[in-house]
């Protein structure tokens, strides 16, 4: 698995390729009150995840898993497979 650097995730979005920050940001707010604290994009083959960081209201951090083109939350297992 790869992590992908700011200028390819720009370049996936103007593609329309994957969601953008704004859509994902949105998305979360409808699964979570947390905060997002940090994002990475990943890709395997032709795979897009966002790996992303959420600080929940409660103050515990957790990890969520975000198919990075649908938006649909994927099983945190895909990080373990690299």
């Amino acid at each position: 698995m790869k992590t992908l650097d700011a200028e390819e995730c720009r370049m996936l979005v103007q593609a329309g390729e994957i969601l953008s920050m704004t859509e994902l940001m949105q998305l979360v707010s409808t699964l979570s009150e947390g905060k997002i604290i940090d994002t990475h994009l990943l890709q395997k083959g032709q795979s897009y995840i966002y790996e992303m960081e959420i600080a929940g209201v409660d103050g515990m951090v957790s990890m969520l898993y975000v198919d990075a083109r649908n938006g649909n939350v994927v099983d945190p297992v895909v990080r373990a497979i690299e």
